[in-house]
């Protein structure tokens, strides 16, 4: 008799365990993490921003503007040619830069977004490509790596700048701009104020610079790693975020409201972490997201965090009680069995025998990556406890499960049903 035992999906067991564990505590706050990737986008997404007044996110991407709804995704007709770098949304306009142009789009009484130039009325240096946008005080500022043009909503002004820039940034109700082989800049009023002992970053890559917390301000740089800055002294944050991200070339950051941060890198995906500089979640493609290659991220109101990739778009959803695993480069298969003991998490597959240690910071639940025990390869069918013992029952026989592998019990083939009786295990076999 032929017998096909169902298999369990990898996210509704993850699903059943998270809730349990999250049940244990009242209190504990429900940080993860939905794991969204069926967009159907290859594109690179270069900047996200979502206007506040409808809802509806914005995508630059390197072949012309997405708009999503919730829903579907629409590319926006009638734009200059080519990859659009940056964005930001201003006084209900969407604000778009690429090569030697910038603009806005503006929707109509028919629902159609209608795409205007900026750089028409100005002179564009040639090769110049808008890499950073901000609305700030009313105006929208539009930087390249030559010059820094000014919309006031009236004219487009070009302002003059001490020397070749990296990025521009807004933290804290400021502007900061990097020049390459001084150091970091404070744009005030049309002028360019240094700060002084940025010369550290002279020949530094700075990538972002985002809040820290009352007092402070986050530096990160490329592959040098991250620091404070209290508008007086730069210190290195010396943490197990600036290692990491000193290793993987950190190319995004955002704060959350919570006071903790998100990290996007070039070389292995996104990393969360909370003001100690502790790393609490670890997303890159092996375990769901479309990509390793960071290029944008952005905050939902409704509190999900957008990711931009190389190739693609994915979302998590941080206010989900639930865990999704994905297994995306299907070394795990199909789940039929699943053990959890003490803070360890067996799971029984096809492929044969994987375990994942279940990592809890007090507020929130994560897995580490999973490993298949020696010599367990092959169809797992169940597993269970037995006094102190982990048996799996397998198509090559019965094993126990050490901290080293599994261990034969039995040669006959198909364990799947145990039952205790006494000291003693009875096993039914299952014909294959």
């Amino acid at each position: 008799m032929q017998i096909n035992r169902p298999c369990l999906q990898i996210f509704i067991i993850f699903q059943l365990i998270a809730g349990s564990l999250l049940g244990q505590s009242e209190n504990q706050e429900r940080l993860i993490n939905y794991l969204q990737n069926d967009f159907k986008i290859k594109e690179q997404i270069w900047g996200i921003e979502t206007n506040p007044s409808n809802g509806l996110v914005y995508f630059a991407t390197n072949t012309g503007l997405l708009e999503f709804d919730g829903l579907s995704f629409t590319k926006q007709d009638f734009a200059p040619p080519g990859a659009i770098r940056s964005i930001c949304i201003g006084n209900n306009n969407i604000f778009t830069g690429g090569f030697e142009s910038f603009g806005f789009w503006q929707k109509g009484e028919d629902c159609i977004s209608k795409y205007y130039s900026l750089s028409d009325s100005v002179e564009v240096n040639k090769n110049d490509e808008i890499w950073r946008i901000f609305n700030f005080n009313d105006e929208i500022f539009f930087q390249s790596f030559t010059s820094i043009y000014k919309y006031n909503y009236k004219r487009v002004e070009k302002i003059a700048t001490p020397g070749f820039m990296l990025f521009m940034f807004k933290v804290n109700n400021r502007l900061l701009v990097q020049v390459y082989d001084e150091g970091l800049y404070h744009f005030k009023n049309d002028e360019f104020i240094f700060i002084e002992g940025s010369e550290r970053f002279r020949n530094i890559k700075i990538h972002s610079i985002i809040p820290f917390d009352t007092n402070n301000i986050l530096i990160c740089t490329e592959n040098s790693g991250m620091y404070k800055y209290n508008y007086k002294y730069f210190s290195y944050w010396k943490s197990a975020v600036s290692d990491f991200l000193e290793f993987n070339s950190c190319n995004a950051a955002l704060k959350l409201n919570d006071s903790s941060f998100v990290f996007g890198t070039i070389l292995d995906g996104i990393i969360f972490a909370n003001q100690k500089g502790k790393i609490q979640f670890h997303y890159n493609f092996g375990n769901g997201l479309n990509n390793n290659t960071v290029l944008s991220l952005n905050n939902s109101p409704t509190g999900g965090v957008w990711i931009g990739l190389d190739e693609g778009v994915n979302y998590i959803n941080q206010n989900s009680s639930k865990i999704y695993f994905n297994s995306a480069t299907g070394s795990l298969g199909s789940i039929y069995s699943l053990l959890k003991t003490g803070n360890t998490l067996y799971l029984g597959s096809n492929h044969g025998l994987f375990k994942s240690e279940i990592i809890s910071n007090g507020r929130s639940i994560s897995f580490s990556e999973l490993s298949m025990l020696p010599n367990s390869q092959g169809q797992v069918w169940t597993l269970g406890k037995f006094n102190d013992d982990i048996i799996c029952g397998h198509n090559e026989g019965t094993f126990t499960v050490l901290e080293s592998g599994v261990k034969k019990i039995s040669s006959v083939t198909g364990g799947w049903v145990f039952r205790p009786f006494g000291n003693m295990l009875f096993r039914a076999p299952i014909q294959v």
